[in-house]
């Protein structure tokens, strides 16, 4: 039997009706329909048969005259749209929302349809702009009832003449379609994502999506896909691919490889300064974020990572490329999103056969100050200052903060943060401030779980783009436990955001991970180590520490990013091990 869909869901005060028909054995079309759920059943369904009237109606004026019998109903013939229920037909004063349910049979005169609710449904396949070989193609999917892993995936690749598919014209899609039909398709893949080969360069890509309900796969509910672009060959080796050297297999037991990377947020390169100034030395279409996707997805994925810290994620880059293209790694992830109006944030992943997620503990670090008792000492010296207030409470900066449990180590957890300060360069004090804060609501989180738990190992790992360099007073702070009034950076800020007598202290022993290298960060007139993994010494040892790119490579293409590296940052990457 025929089946009639719809979409009904309690945030929507419509509800969709979608079938297909041809009257008598006529030329079928689908018809869809929106109706408010309280609208009687009798309005909508006179509504539907006047859309089908409308169509067949038309269809008999452009035909033709012939002998054969027509299809189309006369005008004065009657259209008859029932609705059953077991049997019973329903009356037509019942509301919409209550006649169109699961399993009613809908008839057109001797044509039946089986109602179904929300069934399984992928509305739309976004295939990238740039494909190159050697790089992961990743497709954005919006789908309704269903999830990615009740999708069955079919990647195929095509020849296409240079002149199908032109414009927005039905001829245009009609040709493009004839085009592909009159070709073989051949198979590549059953995955969600496809890393074309240097086999596949000249030919378009196409992506089928089939979601299934239980075990049975809907192929009456298929969408497909065809790439607007070829495949093309991808750039040289990048400096990456020496490193996944080191990264190639996963930790053992006990071992946990853990990266910090501050990624470059789309909606920093996406502007006229960034192109013409910032990144001028970068060609335009390697900092489009198409591009550098597809780098960055090849890059993480080949560090194999436990832990995963990003920064400067784009919120629809986290929801519709990251999570579920990290998820085919087995990593799953979190997101915090910066105050404010800024669309980016922090993403932290883990892996799921090593780790299991039992707290999450974000904050905005200036509610922190504004609102937390612990910070009382903080907000009376700094708020006495009018800029250095107004400063501090315009700050957006997130703290993201995990509770992970370990699953290879009983009774080890590991609590993760992973912040983005203040990047001006003349604001170390604030990043200071920034710290200090950051750095009591960890304390606080670790207190949390040692008391639940005695008995459990907790430990602590602080990743992030601190924008601060190794002799800058944040880093001092975090690895010496104190950081003094006369500190410089202190001094340095302007006399009227200059606060006296700012001695703090913490009980955390923390070093860095990764040591000290020249740079993490590497543009045109600017390099310095920015980025920074702190860990508990007490509770943890680093295992091995991945070396950078050689700085020849950095340089090789002026500064970064470039057509071989995806971001200005570079990737900090070390293991660590539970100490006995």
């Amino acid at each position: 039997m025929a089946k009639l869909s719809v979409r009904c869901v309690p945030e929507d005060e419509k509800i969709q009706i979608s079938f297909e028909y041809g009257h008598n054995g006529g030329k079928a079309r689908i018809y869809n329909s929106e109706r408010l759920k309280i609208e009687e059943l009798g309005r909508t369904l006179a509504r539907i048969e006047a859309n089908i009237r409308k169509f067949v109606e038309k269809k008999k004026k452009h035909k033709p005259n012939s002998d054969q019998p027509s299809s189309e109903p006369e005008n004065g013939e009657q259209l008859v749209l029932e609705l059953y229920h077991s049997l019973q037909k329903v009356g037509d004063e019942i509301l919409v929302k209550d006649a169109f349910t699961d399993g009613a049979v809908f008839k057109i005169c001797s044509t039946e349809f089986i109602v179904e609710c929300n069934p399984p449904t992928v509305t739309s396949i976004d295939l990238p702009k740039s494909i190159m070989a050697g790089f992961p193609a990743m497709p954005k999917l919006q789908y309704e009832f269903t999830n990615l892993v009740d999708c069955k995936f079919s990647w195929s690749r095509l020849k296409m003449n240079s002149s199908s598919g032109k414009g927005g014209s039905k001829k245009g899609a009609e040709e493009k379609k004839s085009v592909e039909s009159s070709l073989d398709l051949v198979e590549l893949a059953n995955t969600l994502m496809y890393t074309p080969t240097a086999s596949d360069i000249g030919y378009h890509l196409k992506l089928t999506v089939t979601p299934c309900q239980g075990e049975m796969a809907r192929h009456d509910r298929h969408l497909e896909e065809t790439s607007k672009v070829e495949v093309t060959a991808g750039p040289e080796p990048c400096p990456f691919e020496t490193r996944h050297l080191y990264t190639s297999v996963l930790t053992d037991k006990g071992i946990f490889r853990i990266v910090t990377y501050n990624i470059l947020a789309d909606l920093y390169t996406d502007q006229d300064y960034s192109r013409d100034v910032l990144y001028s030395y970068c060609p335009p279409y390697a900092l489009e974020f198409g591009y550098r996707l597809q780098l960055l997805l090849k890059e993480i994925a080949g560090y194999n990572s436990d832990i995963l810290c990003l920064q400067e994620v784009d919120r629809r880059v986290f929801t519709g490329d990251l999570f579920p293209s990290l998820a085919t790694f087995g990593l799953d992830g979190y997101y915090k999103e910066k105050g404010g109006q800024v669309s980016e944030g922090t993403a932290i992943f883990f892996r799921t056969s090593k780790f299991r997620c039992i707290g999450q503990h974000d904050i905005i670090i200036k509610d922190k100050l504004e609102t937390d008792p612990s910070c009382a000492d903080i907000l009376e010296k700094t708020y006495l200052y009018p800029v250095l207030k107004e400063i501090l409470e315009t700050r957006t900066s997130a703290l993201q903060v995990l509770a992970l449990e370990s699953l290879d180590c009983t009774g080890h957890r590991l609590i993760v943060a992973n912040t983005h300060l203040y990047f001006h360069p003349d604001a170390s004090h604030i990043r200071l401030i920034q710290g200090i804060v950051a750095l009591r609501h960890v304390q606080e989180v670790l207190d949390i779980y040692r008391k639940k738990d005695e008995e459990s190992k907790v430990c602590l790992v602080f990743c992030g783009d601190f924008n601060t360099c190794p002799r800058g007073g944040m880093y001092e702070y975090f690895t010496t436990k104190q950081i003094n009034e006369d500190h410089i950076d202190w001094q340095n800020a302007p006399e009227d955001q200059r606060v006296p007598k700012m001695n703090v202290t913490h009980n955390l022993d923390l070093a860095s991970a990764c040591g000290n290298v020249p740079y993490t960060n590497y543009v045109k007139n600017f390099n310095a180590m920015l980025d920074h993994i702190f860990y508990d010494l007490n509770t943890l040892e680093v295992e091995r520490v991945i070396p950078q790119p050689e700085h020849e490579e950095v340089i090789q293409h002026t500064a970064l990013p470039s057509v071989v590296f995806p971001s200005d940052h570079i990737a900090q990457i070390c293991e660590l091990k539970w100490k006995s």
